[in-house]
């Protein structure tokens, strides 16, 4: 996903972003998407973990739009299960909701990026724990969405 973020030309030197703000918040919430799908049955977790990435992503991105127009700095994010299949719902202004929901296709990139680094592992016979790698991406994608959002200077939005 590092490599991926580098050859999109939003990230550098594995530097990613960070409001120390909204830091323990979304690793609540990568934490219980992680719960639900281990909770899920074998044959949908893909599916899930990819939505899940995808939306945690842009949640990311939402968190440093509503972190700039919060004079204080300090907010709440809503995640909402129900809404990784469906129409993302977001806090943010009307107009600048797009501005999230397109951040779900650079999600897409970095989550197929990481399929074929477990794709090329599996070929070349490197131990992998799949578990492992699905709570390393949870925790990592919402962190590349607030490092990317950054990048774009989404924090100045108004």
């Amino acid at each position: 996903m590092f490599n991926e973020a580098e050859r999109q030309g939003w990230l550098r030197n594995r530097d990613l972003g960070t409001i120390s703000e909204l830091m323990s918040m979304y690793k609540n919430a990568a934490n219980y998407f992680v719960e639900l799908i281990d909770d899920a049955d074998s044959g949908s977790r893909e599916s899930i973990v990819y939505h899940t990435c995808r939306y945690l992503f842009a949640k990311g991105v939402e968190g440093v739009i509503l972190w700039g127009i919060a004079p204080s700095g300090n907010i709440s994010v809503y995640f909402e299960p129900k809404h990784l299949l469906g129409e993302i719902e977001t806090e943010v202004p009307k107009h600048l909701h797009k501005v999230v929901c397109d951040s779900m296709s650079v999600a897409d990139g970095l989550f197929k990026a990481h399929q074929n680094f477990i794709i090329e592992s599996q070929k070349s016979s490197r131990p992998i724990d799949l578990k492992a790698e699905i709570v390393k991406t949870v925790e990592w994608i919402p962190r590349f969405g607030i490092s990317y959002a950054l990048f774009k200077q989404y924090q100045v939005l108004r």
